[in-house]
């Protein structure tokens, strides 16, 4: 594999909006309200590249104590609810699956970080592993946690860092938006992220502002993508279990 590939976000409906995926050298973010599933869809993304897809990856956790994060890709992985990964009260089958991603995780080149600033995602970036030319996934939960002056300059400085290491960055950042009014747009964005980023992703969850009793989707809008189309998808959230997966396989109108 080239370093020119994309890599997949592990959902097959998105990666062919993005024309397949998320490419190194790129800045991608992934923005939405409170509870849209940003961390879920920043877990999916960094389990399919880099556990199923063996893609060098960092993964930076602003808001969560390592032992947890650990635990939702665990159970993103395995399929095992998120809580009896934390407390216990396992089956046999799940003890089995849990087996299973442990020989998965162990064999992939992986780092979980608590960088906040720049020079040190980009050492990161290039000390993911000592055999390989560098991480190819830098995946950021949550950008404003950065340690930047603003969302807009911690955006400029993480495009830059794509562009500099050949590493495609996703990095997730709450919209301006409380649910009222309009959809949420790019305009919902903090000042300068929106022209900093190569492709921006909108998530929406409608069970939350009320125009559907649809519970577990989660609407994907590829609402900038600076070298292909824009478009919408809708796909299935298992929150329980840290997971989007398919609903549907054709782009929304």
């Amino acid at each position: 594999m080239t370093n020119t590939d994309p890599i997949t976000t592990g959902l097959p409906s998105l990666d062919r909006l993005l024309d397949g995926g998320l490419r190194p050298g790129t800045l991608t973010v992934i923005a939405g309200q409170s509870q849209s599933g940003m961390t879920t869809m920043l877990d999916t993304i960094v389990c399919a590249a880099a556990f199923h897809a063996n893609e060098p990856t960092v993964l930076v956790d602003l808001e969560t104590e390592p032992a947890a994060r650990g635990a939702r890709l665990w159970s993103a992985l395995s399929g095992v609810p998120l809580s009896r990964v934390l407390h216990g009260g396992l089956t046999d089958a799940e003890v089995t699956d849990l087996a299973r991603v442990a020989d998965l995780t162990g064999a992939a080149t992986f780092w979980l970080s608590e960088d906040r600033t720049i020079p040190d995602l980009d050492a990161a970036v290039l000390g993911v592993h000592s055999s390989t030319s560098g991480a190819r996934l830098l995946a950021i939960d949550a950008m404003r946690m950065l340690s930047c002056e603003s969302p807009g300059a911690a955006a400029a400085a993480l495009a830059d860092l794509a562009v500099r290491r050949d590493v495609a960055v996703a990095a997730t950042t709450p919209l301006l938006w409380n649910a009222v009014g309009p959809l949420p747009a790019v305009d919902h964005l903090p000042s300068g992220v929106v022209e900093a980023a190569d492709v921006v992703i909108l998530l929406r969850r409608p069970d939350l502002d009320g125009t559907t009793d649809r519970v577990g989707e989660v609407e994907v809008t590829v609402a900038k993508h600076r070298a292909g189309p824009t478009g919408s998808v809708v796909v299935a959230a298992r929150f329980d279990r840290a997971q989007l997966c398919e609903l549907v396989t054709d782009p929304v109108s």
